[in-house]
Protein backbone atom coordinates (compact mmCIF):
# COMPACT_ATOMS: atom_id res chain seq x y z
CA UNK A 1 0.00 0.00 0.00
CA UNK A 2 1.10 3.66 -0.72
CA UNK A 3 2.58 5.72 2.04
CA UNK A 4 -0.28 8.61 3.51
CA UNK A 5 0.73 11.87 1.56
CA UNK A 6 -1.32 14.88 1.16
CA UNK A 7 -0.45 17.54 -1.84
CA UNK A 8 -1.68 21.07 -1.46
CA UNK A 9 -3.45 21.51 -5.15
CA UNK A 10 -5.31 23.40 -6.69
CA UNK A 11 -6.43 21.96 -10.24
CA UNK A 12 -4.86 23.02 -13.66
CA UNK A 13 -2.23 24.00 -11.28
CA UNK A 14 -2.18 27.59 -10.24
CA UNK A 15 -2.14 27.17 -6.52
CA UNK A 16 -2.86 30.09 -3.99
CA UNK A 17 -1.37 30.13 -0.92
CA UNK A 18 -3.00 32.60 1.21
CA UNK A 19 -1.10 34.24 4.36
CA UNK A 20 -1.59 32.17 6.90
CA UNK A 21 -0.53 29.05 4.64
CA UNK A 22 2.15 31.05 3.25
CA UNK A 23 5.72 29.18 3.60
CA UNK A 24 8.34 30.39 5.95
CA UNK A 25 11.09 32.58 4.71
CA UNK A 26 13.75 30.83 2.77
CA UNK A 27 11.90 27.51 2.72
CA UNK A 28 11.73 25.93 -0.41
CA UNK A 29 8.19 24.89 -2.20
CA UNK A 30 7.04 23.66 -5.85
CA UNK A 31 4.54 24.70 -7.84
CA UNK A 32 2.17 21.67 -9.07
CA UNK A 33 -0.06 21.65 -11.87
CA UNK A 34 -3.29 18.78 -11.75
CA UNK A 35 -6.61 18.58 -11.67
CA UNK A 36 -9.41 17.46 -8.74
CA UNK A 37 -12.65 17.74 -10.82
CA UNK A 38 -12.92 15.23 -13.66
CA UNK A 39 -15.88 12.53 -14.47
CA UNK A 40 -15.95 9.69 -16.39
CA UNK A 41 -18.86 7.52 -17.69
CA UNK A 42 -19.56 6.57 -13.97
CA UNK A 43 -20.95 9.85 -14.01
CA UNK A 44 -24.76 10.13 -14.52
CA UNK A 45 -24.29 13.47 -16.29
CA UNK A 46 -21.38 13.07 -18.05
CA UNK A 47 -22.64 9.66 -19.70
CA UNK A 48 -26.18 11.45 -20.73
CA UNK A 49 -23.34 13.61 -22.50
CA UNK A 50 -21.85 10.61 -24.27
CA UNK A 51 -19.19 10.28 -22.13
CA UNK A 52 -17.43 6.93 -22.45
CA UNK A 53 -14.33 7.11 -20.70
CA UNK A 54 -13.20 4.93 -17.45
CA UNK A 55 -11.01 6.11 -14.65
CA UNK A 56 -8.74 4.20 -16.39
CA UNK A 57 -8.88 6.53 -19.30
CA UNK A 58 -8.79 9.03 -16.66
CA UNK A 59 -5.60 8.41 -15.55
CA UNK A 60 -4.13 7.46 -19.01
CA UNK A 61 -4.84 10.69 -20.03
CA UNK A 62 -2.95 12.74 -16.73
CA UNK A 63 -0.24 10.70 -18.11
CA UNK A 64 -0.02 12.12 -20.97
CA UNK A 65 -1.91 9.61 -23.32
CA UNK A 66 -4.70 10.57 -25.61
CA UNK A 67 -8.36 9.18 -24.93
CA UNK A 68 -11.28 9.92 -27.27
CA UNK A 69 -13.57 13.02 -26.93
CA UNK A 70 -17.50 11.99 -27.31
CA UNK A 71 -17.09 14.71 -30.83
CA UNK A 72 -14.82 11.29 -32.02
CA UNK A 73 -11.47 13.77 -31.94
CA UNK A 74 -8.58 12.16 -29.88
CA UNK A 75 -7.46 14.55 -26.62
CA UNK A 76 -3.71 14.65 -25.39
CA UNK A 77 -2.16 16.74 -23.09
CA UNK A 78 1.24 18.97 -23.83
CA UNK A 79 2.49 17.88 -21.17
CA UNK A 80 1.61 15.29 -18.25
CA UNK A 81 -0.13 16.09 -15.10
CA UNK A 82 1.29 15.94 -11.78
CA UNK A 83 -1.73 15.09 -9.52
CA UNK A 84 -4.84 13.80 -10.57
CA UNK A 85 -8.16 12.66 -9.17
CA UNK A 86 -11.35 10.97 -9.91
CA UNK A 87 -14.41 12.25 -8.86
CA UNK A 88 -17.37 10.97 -10.19
CA UNK A 89 -20.83 11.66 -8.35
CA UNK A 90 -21.75 9.87 -5.36
CA UNK A 91 -25.22 9.92 -6.98
CA UNK A 92 -26.64 7.57 -9.19
CA UNK A 93 -22.75 6.35 -9.83
CA UNK A 94 -22.37 3.69 -12.18
CA UNK A 95 -26.21 3.16 -13.11
CA UNK A 96 -26.30 4.56 -16.39
CA UNK A 97 -23.17 2.51 -17.70
CA UNK A 98 -24.29 -0.14 -16.34
CA UNK A 99 -27.62 -0.09 -17.60
CA UNK A 100 -25.80 0.27 -21.17
CA UNK A 101 -24.21 -3.02 -21.03
CA UNK A 102 -25.95 -5.36 -23.53
CA UNK A 103 -26.20 -8.16 -20.95
CA UNK A 104 -27.98 -6.18 -18.39
CA UNK A 105 -31.97 -7.45 -17.94
CA UNK A 106 -33.05 -4.00 -18.92
CA UNK A 107 -30.78 -3.18 -22.07
CA UNK A 108 -34.25 -3.38 -24.01
CA UNK A 109 -36.36 -1.29 -22.61
CA UNK A 110 -37.71 1.45 -24.05
CA UNK A 111 -36.80 3.70 -21.34
CA UNK A 112 -33.42 2.63 -21.22
CA UNK A 113 -33.25 2.59 -24.87
CA UNK A 114 -33.75 6.43 -25.07
CA UNK A 115 -30.88 7.42 -22.36
CA UNK A 116 -28.15 5.20 -23.78
CA UNK A 117 -28.87 6.07 -27.33
CA UNK A 118 -29.13 9.59 -27.98
CA UNK A 119 -26.27 10.61 -30.07
CA UNK A 120 -26.56 14.38 -29.90
CA UNK A 121 -26.07 17.24 -27.19
CA UNK A 122 -29.75 18.34 -27.86
CA UNK A 123 -31.65 14.86 -27.29
CA UNK A 124 -28.95 14.35 -24.58
CA UNK A 125 -29.78 17.52 -22.63
CA UNK A 126 -33.42 17.11 -23.45
CA UNK A 127 -33.56 14.06 -20.88
CA UNK A 128 -30.94 15.07 -18.24
CA UNK A 129 -33.64 17.18 -16.45
CA UNK A 130 -35.41 13.35 -15.92
CA UNK A 131 -32.54 11.72 -15.56
CA UNK A 132 -32.40 11.60 -12.02
CA UNK A 133 -35.59 9.96 -11.36
CA UNK A 134 -35.07 7.56 -14.13
CA UNK A 135 -31.71 6.91 -12.49
CA UNK A 136 -32.90 6.46 -9.25
CA UNK A 137 -35.76 3.73 -10.53
CA UNK A 138 -33.06 1.44 -11.84
CA UNK A 139 -30.73 1.62 -8.73
CA UNK A 140 -28.17 -0.75 -7.49
CA UNK A 141 -26.49 -1.11 -4.55
CA UNK A 142 -24.58 -3.60 -6.09
CA UNK A 143 -23.56 -1.44 -8.79
CA UNK A 144 -23.21 1.52 -6.64
CA UNK A 145 -20.36 -0.51 -4.68
CA UNK A 146 -18.69 -1.87 -7.79
CA UNK A 147 -18.36 1.24 -9.31
CA UNK A 148 -16.60 2.79 -6.07
CA UNK A 149 -14.48 -0.20 -6.06
CA UNK A 150 -13.17 0.31 -9.67
CA UNK A 151 -12.63 4.28 -8.52
CA UNK A 152 -10.25 3.32 -5.81
CA UNK A 153 -8.58 0.25 -7.54
CA UNK A 154 -7.64 2.71 -10.67
CA UNK A 155 -6.38 5.27 -8.73
CA UNK A 156 -3.92 2.97 -6.80
CA UNK A 157 -3.40 1.51 -9.99
CA UNK A 158 -2.09 4.82 -11.67
CA UNK A 159 0.01 6.56 -8.90
CA UNK A 160 3.59 6.51 -9.20
CA UNK A 161 5.29 8.30 -6.67
CA UNK A 162 7.29 11.11 -7.71
CA UNK A 163 5.55 11.43 -10.93
CA UNK A 164 1.81 11.11 -11.25
CA UNK A 165 0.22 11.45 -7.76
CA UNK A 166 -3.45 10.15 -7.57
CA UNK A 167 -6.19 11.03 -5.49
CA UNK A 168 -9.12 8.98 -4.46
CA UNK A 169 -12.82 10.88 -5.00
CA UNK A 170 -16.01 11.52 -5.27
CA UNK A 171 -18.12 14.28 -5.57
CA UNK A 172 -21.08 14.99 -3.14
CA UNK A 173 -24.21 16.46 -4.92
CA UNK A 174 -26.82 18.46 -2.75
CA UNK A 175 -28.62 21.69 -3.39
CA UNK A 176 -31.29 23.60 -1.98
CA UNK A 177 -34.20 25.58 -3.92
CA UNK A 178 -31.70 25.03 -7.31
CA UNK A 179 -28.91 26.34 -5.41
CA UNK A 180 -25.40 24.22 -5.99
CA UNK A 181 -24.01 22.68 -3.39
CA UNK A 182 -21.95 20.73 -4.56
CA UNK A 183 -18.26 19.97 -3.50
CA UNK A 184 -15.13 17.42 -4.54
CA UNK A 185 -14.34 14.91 -1.42
CA UNK A 186 -10.51 14.25 -1.79
CA UNK A 187 -9.08 11.39 0.26
CA UNK A 188 -5.96 11.43 2.04
CA UNK A 189 -3.13 8.09 0.90
CA UNK A 190 -4.69 5.10 -0.56
CA UNK A 191 -7.27 4.34 2.22
CA UNK A 192 -10.90 4.59 1.75
CA UNK A 193 -14.17 4.48 2.90
CA UNK A 194 -16.47 1.03 1.40
CA UNK A 195 -18.59 3.43 -0.12
CA UNK A 196 -19.12 7.38 -0.40
CA UNK A 197 -21.14 9.39 2.23
CA UNK A 198 -21.90 12.60 3.08
CA UNK A 199 -20.47 13.49 6.33
CA UNK A 200 -16.49 13.80 7.19
CA UNK A 201 -16.85 12.75 10.92
CA UNK A 202 -14.51 12.05 13.48
CA UNK A 203 -15.85 8.25 13.58
CA UNK A 204 -14.08 8.23 9.88
CA UNK A 205 -10.91 9.98 11.26
CA UNK A 206 -10.92 7.94 14.29
CA UNK A 207 -10.44 4.97 11.22
CA UNK A 208 -7.39 6.75 9.85
CA UNK A 209 -9.32 7.67 6.75
CA UNK A 210 -8.48 11.53 6.02
CA UNK A 211 -10.45 13.67 3.51
CA UNK A 212 -11.35 17.32 2.64
CA UNK A 213 -13.62 18.46 0.45
CA UNK A 214 -14.02 21.35 -1.85
CA UNK A 215 -16.75 23.17 -2.95
CA UNK A 216 -17.35 24.71 -6.61
CA UNK A 217 -20.15 26.71 -8.26
CA UNK A 218 -20.93 28.87 -4.98
CA UNK A 219 -21.68 31.22 -8.49
CA UNK A 220 -24.72 29.13 -8.64
CA UNK A 221 -25.67 28.42 -4.85
CA UNK A 222 -27.52 31.46 -5.01
CA UNK A 223 -25.53 32.44 -1.96
CA UNK A 224 -26.05 29.02 0.50
CA UNK A 225 -22.90 27.73 -0.30
CA UNK A 226 -20.96 30.18 2.18
CA UNK A 227 -23.79 31.25 4.66
CA UNK A 228 -23.44 33.45 7.88
CA UNK A 229 -25.80 31.38 9.55
CA UNK A 230 -26.96 27.80 10.34
CA UNK A 231 -29.34 26.02 7.93
CA UNK A 232 -32.01 26.52 10.93
CA UNK A 233 -31.38 30.53 10.67
CA UNK A 234 -28.93 30.23 14.14
CA UNK A 235 -25.55 31.60 14.62
CA UNK A 236 -22.41 30.34 13.67
CA UNK A 237 -19.29 29.65 16.23
CA UNK A 238 -16.00 28.84 16.56
CA UNK A 239 -16.36 25.08 16.32
CA UNK A 240 -18.22 25.39 13.21
CA UNK A 241 -15.87 27.87 11.59
CA UNK A 242 -12.87 25.28 12.99
CA UNK A 243 -14.48 22.32 11.88
CA UNK A 244 -15.51 23.92 8.17
CA UNK A 245 -11.79 25.71 7.94
CA UNK A 246 -10.34 21.25 8.74
CA UNK A 247 -12.71 20.13 6.20
CA UNK A 248 -12.94 22.47 3.26
CA UNK A 249 -9.61 24.53 2.78
CA UNK A 250 -10.19 24.85 -1.05
CA UNK A 251 -12.72 26.48 -2.64
CA UNK A 252 -12.90 26.12 -6.66
CA UNK A 253 -13.55 29.28 -8.41
CA UNK A 254 -13.76 28.81 -11.79
CA UNK A 255 -15.14 26.56 -14.21
CA UNK A 256 -17.12 25.73 -17.49
CA UNK A 257 -20.16 26.89 -15.82
CA UNK A 258 -18.80 30.01 -14.87
CA UNK A 259 -16.64 32.08 -12.04
CA UNK A 260 -17.20 32.43 -8.03
CA UNK A 261 -14.36 34.60 -7.39
CA UNK A 262 -16.54 37.85 -7.67
CA UNK A 263 -19.01 39.80 -9.46
CA UNK A 264 -19.51 43.50 -10.69
CA UNK A 265 -22.50 43.73 -8.29
CA UNK A 266 -19.53 42.85 -5.11
CA UNK A 267 -16.78 44.40 -6.75
CA UNK A 268 -17.76 47.47 -9.23
CA UNK A 269 -14.16 49.04 -9.48
CA UNK A 270 -12.77 45.23 -11.12
CA UNK A 271 -12.20 45.55 -14.29
CA UNK A 272 -12.72 41.38 -14.58
CA UNK A 273 -15.15 41.35 -12.27
CA UNK A 274 -17.27 40.37 -15.15
CA UNK A 275 -15.50 37.54 -16.78
CA UNK A 276 -17.05 34.75 -17.05
CA UNK A 277 -20.42 34.88 -15.20
CA UNK A 278 -22.85 32.68 -15.14
CA UNK A 279 -26.25 33.91 -13.18
CA UNK A 280 -28.16 30.65 -12.88
CA UNK A 281 -28.51 28.36 -10.26
CA UNK A 282 -26.41 25.10 -11.05
CA UNK A 283 -28.89 22.34 -9.86
CA UNK A 284 -32.21 23.96 -11.94
CA UNK A 285 -33.23 23.07 -15.60
CA UNK A 286 -35.34 26.47 -15.63
CA UNK A 287 -32.75 29.52 -15.75
CA UNK A 288 -33.50 30.91 -12.07
CA UNK A 289 -31.53 33.50 -11.54
CA UNK A 290 -28.78 33.80 -8.79
CA UNK A 291 -29.04 36.51 -6.11
CA UNK A 292 -26.11 38.43 -6.50
CA UNK A 293 -26.91 40.10 -3.22
CA UNK A 294 -27.22 37.01 -1.20
CA UNK A 295 -24.11 36.04 -2.68
CA UNK A 296 -22.31 39.27 -1.12
CA UNK A 297 -22.85 38.04 2.12
CA UNK A 298 -21.42 34.76 1.27
CA UNK A 299 -18.37 36.39 -0.76
CA UNK A 300 -17.29 37.85 2.83
CA UNK A 301 -17.43 34.53 4.78
CA UNK A 302 -15.94 32.89 1.57
CA UNK A 303 -12.11 33.45 1.12
CA UNK A 304 -10.25 34.59 3.49
CA UNK A 305 -9.73 37.33 1.23
CA UNK A 306 -11.71 39.86 4.00
CA UNK A 307 -10.29 39.39 7.44
CA UNK A 308 -12.78 41.46 9.21
CA UNK A 309 -15.68 39.96 11.48
CA UNK A 310 -19.04 39.65 9.87
CA UNK A 311 -21.77 40.02 12.44
CA UNK A 312 -20.63 37.65 14.26
CA UNK A 313 -20.51 36.72 18.01
CA UNK A 314 -17.45 37.49 20.24
CA UNK A 315 -16.87 34.03 20.26
CA UNK A 316 -16.28 33.52 16.49
CA UNK A 317 -12.21 34.13 15.45
CA UNK A 318 -10.71 37.07 13.75
CA UNK A 319 -10.90 35.62 10.04
CA UNK A 320 -13.51 33.09 9.90
CA UNK A 321 -12.27 30.92 7.49
CA UNK A 322 -9.17 30.92 5.35
CA UNK A 323 -9.24 29.11 1.83
CA UNK A 324 -6.87 28.78 -1.16
CA UNK A 325 -8.36 29.11 -4.30
CA UNK A 326 -8.32 26.28 -7.31
CA UNK A 327 -10.09 25.67 -10.75
CA UNK A 328 -11.17 23.12 -13.54
CA UNK A 329 -12.24 22.23 -16.71
CA UNK A 330 -14.75 20.05 -15.81
CA UNK A 331 -17.10 19.96 -18.60
CA UNK A 332 -16.22 16.52 -20.31
CA UNK A 333 -14.47 13.54 -19.87
CA UNK A 334 -11.50 12.62 -17.98
CA UNK A 335 -9.61 15.70 -19.35
CA UNK A 336 -8.09 19.21 -18.03
CA UNK A 337 -7.63 22.69 -19.80
CA UNK A 338 -5.05 25.17 -20.46
CA UNK A 339 -2.22 22.56 -21.42
CA UNK A 340 -4.40 20.91 -23.94
CA UNK A 341 -3.09 19.82 -27.03
CA UNK A 342 -4.06 21.86 -30.42
CA UNK A 343 -4.32 18.24 -31.72
CA UNK A 344 -7.88 18.46 -29.72
CA UNK A 345 -9.32 21.35 -32.12
CA UNK A 346 -12.48 21.11 -33.42
CA UNK A 347 -13.41 19.25 -30.48
CA UNK A 348 -16.57 21.46 -28.74
CA UNK A 349 -15.72 23.70 -26.14
CA UNK A 350 -11.78 23.00 -26.56
CA UNK A 351 -9.67 24.35 -24.39
CA UNK A 352 -10.36 26.67 -21.46
CA UNK A 353 -9.67 30.09 -22.43
CA UNK A 354 -6.27 31.72 -21.83
CA UNK A 355 -7.87 34.69 -20.17
CA UNK A 356 -9.33 32.57 -17.96
CA UNK A 357 -5.97 31.11 -16.76
CA UNK A 358 -4.30 34.17 -16.53
CA UNK A 359 -7.24 35.49 -14.44
CA UNK A 360 -6.32 32.57 -11.33
CA UNK A 361 -2.70 33.86 -12.17
CA UNK A 362 -3.62 37.07 -11.12
CA UNK A 363 -5.26 36.65 -8.15
CA UNK A 364 -2.49 34.08 -6.70
CA UNK A 365 -0.07 35.72 -3.93
CA UNK A 366 1.93 32.75 -4.20
CA UNK A 367 2.34 29.48 -6.38
CA UNK A 368 3.27 26.66 -3.97
CA UNK A 369 2.58 23.03 -3.20
CA UNK A 370 3.48 20.75 -0.44
CA UNK A 371 4.25 16.96 -0.77
CA UNK A 372 4.52 14.89 2.67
Amino acid sequence: MRPPRLLLPATLGILQAVASLAPAGGQERSAYFGDLHVHTAYSFDAFSFATRTTPDDAYRFAAGEAIRHPSGNEIQLDRALDFYAVTDHAAYLGVLRALADPGHPLADDPEVKRYVDATTVKARGGYLPGAQEFVALHADAQVFRTAWQEIVAAAERHYRAGTLTTFIGYEYTPSRDGGNLHRNVIFRGGTAPREPFSRLDSGLRDEGIEALAIPHNSNGSDGWMFQTETFAGGPLDADYATKRMRNEPLVEITQVKGTSETHPFLSPNDEWADFEIFPFRVGQWAKTATSARRCWRASRFRAGRVSTRIGWGSSAPATPTTRAFSSTRRSTPARSACMTSTRSAGARSLPTSSMACRRIARSSAATTATRA
